[in-house]
């Protein structure tokens, strides 16, 4: 059976991003010249480049497939907008999960109808998530998927006995075996 991921996009791929007016200087009582601290005058939710990377290169090493675990399985169009993102990945045919109970629930019956696959479960909210236990792996919504979740993310894949392989040159995490040639012979 082939691994799946269960990918949130908001605060995984999506992160926000604060734009930043610069203040002209100020002149304390003492003369003394100083910057004004910088307002926040924008913020924008823009995919973050570093995830996707990570998302693909994850998916890549554990040939697994992608399930939309986030609010984005309810647009008609999802898949389309994260591939024009940069996502490359292979979609299960049951690409997403259902709703109602909350996202634990809504994980735990997609795998109970597929048989239960190995998997890993990256998202921001990990609240719901409890009864998954170390196949969550926990994301910054500030700062969004970064390549050492995607070695975490590995990691617990290779507990569950998925082979990985990952091209030389990759640095792996702990506990994961390096694909490829031997560079000795």
């Amino acid at each position: 059976m082939r691994p799946v991921v269960f990918l949130d996009v908001d605060g995984v791929l999506v992160v926000s991003r604060a734009v930043r007016a610069p203040r002209p200087m100020g002149m304390r009582s003492n003369g003394m010249a100083y910057r004004r601290p910088a307002r926040i005058v924008s913020t924008t939710r823009t995919f973050a480049p570093v995830a996707v990377d990570a998302v693909n290169r994850l998916c890549g090493a554990a040939d697994a497939m992608v399930v939309l675990s986030s609010f984005w399985r309810l647009k008609p169009d999802s898949r389309e907008l994260i591939g024009a993102a940069g996502l490359d990945v292979e979609w299960h045919d049951r690409w997403r999960t259902d709703e109602g109970g909350g996202r634990g629930a809504e994980i735990t019956r997609w795998l109970e109808a597929e048989g239960n696959p190995p998997h890993v479960i990256l998202d921001d909210r990990t609240v719901e998530l409890a009864a998954h236990g170390d196949r969550v792996v926990p994301v910054n919504f500030r700062r969004g998927l970064l390549p050492c979740h995607a070695d975490h993310a590995l990691t617990v894949l290779a507990a569950q006995g998925v082979p990985l392989a990952l091209p030389r040159g990759d640095a792996p995490a702990e506990g994961v075996r390096q694909g490829g040639a031997d560079p000795s012979t």
